[in-house]
């Protein structure tokens, strides 16, 4: 009886060591994959790569959000207006460009960046509009940016439409007031982020038009997505 129980247990440990060792082979071989994709996505967004692929030294560099499969390049201008009908060749196109305001550079403190929403559209901004919803946001937390080869990662604390108070345009830094701008960006925020900013932080806007049924009646309606800068 104990001989049969040993041919048993060998038996039965033969198939879990085999599991075991599949298991770890297949995380190894993912976590290779999902670096290997990460290393050529940076690649591919360095802004050497993109002036190149465009044809555009205006472009200054990429941002992405995984969770709604956005990848694009940041252009920049002299004005705010010209990337607002010019797509990333610098040609006119109505739906524009994502594109940074033209007051700010990479060592801001407080970065703006634009893109379009129209009803209907598949311009890549117009999928902000997902961050209406908590359960969305728990998934999706950050975004990437490549400003000028320098890899940064943002996390979102606040999520609103704004409607009336637009100093949050105000790109010129009051550090005495800087904090209270901060603590009114999280306060209208449509839900609780759980997470924690100061006076140090480094924050980037992303700004769209609305398309909330719920703000209809409102001439100017503009989505924000609001995102303090963390270790990358």
């Amino acid at each position: 009886m104990k001989k049969y129980l040993k041919y048993l247990l060998v038996l039965l440990i033969i198939p879990i060591t085999l599991l075991l060792v599949n298991f770890n082979n297949t995380n190894k071989i993912n976590k290779e994959n999902k670096e290997i994709k990460e290393i050529t996505q940076e690649k591919e967004n360095s802004t050497e790569v993109l002036r190149k692929k465009f044809n555009n030294n205006d472009i200054v560099g990429s941002i992405s959000l995984d969770g709604l499969n956005i990848n694009e390049a940041i252009l920049h201008y002299s004005d705010n207006d010209y990337y607002l009908t010019h797509d990333n060749y610098g040609n006119y196109d109505k739906y524009g460009s994502v594109y940074m305001d033209f007051r700010c550079n990479k060592d801001s403190k407080k970065l703006l960046i634009f893109g379009h929403n129209y009803y209907n559209s598949d311009t890549p901004f117009s999928k902000l509009e997902n961050y209406y919803e908590k359960s969305f946001y728990d998934k999706n937390p950050y975004i990437n940016i490549i400003l000028e080869n320098e890899k940064r990662k943002y996390q979102i604390f606040s999520v609103y439409i704004e409607t009336k108070d637009f100093t949050y345009m105000n790109l010129k830094i009051d550090e005495n007031k800087y904090n209270e701008d901060l603590i009114k960006y999280k306060s209208k925020s449509f839900y609780e982020t759980g997470v924690s900013i100061s006076n140090d932080d480094e924050i980037l806007i992303l700004q769209t038009c609305s398309n909330n049924p719920k703000y209809k009646k409102f001439k100017n309606k503009f989505l924000l997505i609001i995102a303090k800068k963390i270790e990358a």
